[in-house]
């Protein structure tokens, strides 16, 4: 069986007290679950949108995260909105998978870099299916999820580097160097490491 190791950091808006993004990992049996998630707007409304997109999350842990999202989006119709990505990784078999729906984004190393796609909409608002997508890692490899208030500019220029330490080294330095001073900005990393045969 392998391992996951998860981080976060989330920081709100200059100027605000809370972030409307928020951050999800959650252990479960065998698998680890991520979310990452960014309400509309910011401050104490956009927070509270996010804390009630965390409690449905708690309500529905599975190993789809389409069904998750479904479900998540029902909870919250008539709500504020927000944008949401989402992996379960199954840590026996190294399987991830992932959805996205709004202004989330994800990227996955798995020897070589790839992006995953994240859906439109907005989440208790309007949302078609969710595209399931699935990542096996074999011995290594890690997921990085970040909000539109964190620039890609790090995953172009410096993959190596950027990526290197402890999930929690990894994030804070993320987002202190690529963090969007006019948005609430957030950023999460799943490091899976396999057992080696």
């Amino acid at each position: 069986m392998g391992t996951a190791e998860c981080s976060h950091r989330v920081r709100p808006l200059p100027g605000q007290t809370n972030a409307g993004d928020a951050a999800w990992c959650l252990r479960r049996n065998n698998l680890a679950l991520v979310a990452l998630i960014d309400a509309l707007g910011h401050g104490d409304e956009a927070h509270a949108e996010a804390l009630a997109v965390l409690d449905a999350l708690n309500g529905c842990v599975d190993f789809d995260p389409c069904a998750m999202l479904q479900r998540v989006h029902r909870a919250r119709n008539g709500g504020r909105g927000s944008a949401c990505a989402l992996a379960a990784l199954d840590i026996r078999s190294g399987v991830l998978k992932f959805a996205s729906v709004g202004n989330v984004f994800a990227v996955a190393f798995n020897g070589s870099w790839s992006s995953l796609v994240s859906n439109d909409g907005t989440l208790g608002h309007r949302m078609d299916g969710p595209l399931l997508q699935t990542v096996t890692f074999l011995q290594r490899g890690l997921l990085f999820l970040y909000s539109d208030g964190v620039s890609n500019r790090g995953i172009q220029e410096h993959p190596e580097q950027m990526f290197q330490g402890e999930p929690s080294e990894v994030t804070a330095r993320y987002l202190r160097h690529y963090g969007k001073s006019h948005d609430d900005a957030s950023c999460l990393l799943l490091r899976f490491r396999g057992v080696v045969q």
